[in-house]
């Protein structure tokens, strides 16, 4: 009977502490907008993180690589995190070889 008690017991406070645990909503995460700084397209240019930099997301519409936003901030004017980009670099290129974007977070224009 002590066992049954002691279950029971056990199963309200870990009912009890997921009431207080939070999870994060990825609608309220902030990211930050890598904008690629060319005005030529090639696969080896739009999947290099050297040729993106921190900055405001002006990009309007488009059929080409405008940027991409992403969740890490490496500050004003800064590269973005090579793991992170490396994440998306293959969506950038198809991005431009399909004239839109194929992920929620790249932009495209002019």
């Amino acid at each position: 009977m002590k066992n049954y008690i002691f279950g029971l017991a056990a199963i309200a406070i870990a009912f009890a502490a997921s009431a207080f645990t939070t999870t994060e909503n990825a609608s309220n995460r902030s990211t930050y907008f890598y904008k690629y700084k060319l005005t030529t397209y090639t696969q080896a240019q739009i999947e290099n993180p050297a040729n993106y930099e921190r900055a405001v997301d002006n990009c309007g519409l488009g059929a080409h690589v405008c940027g991409v936003s992403l969740d890490t901030d490496n500050g004003p004017s800064s590269q973005p995190d090579a793991d992170e980009f490396d994440n998306v670099k293959a969506e950038l290129w198809s991005s431009e070889q399909a004239d839109v974007a194929t992920l929620t977070e790249i932009k495209m224009r002019n």
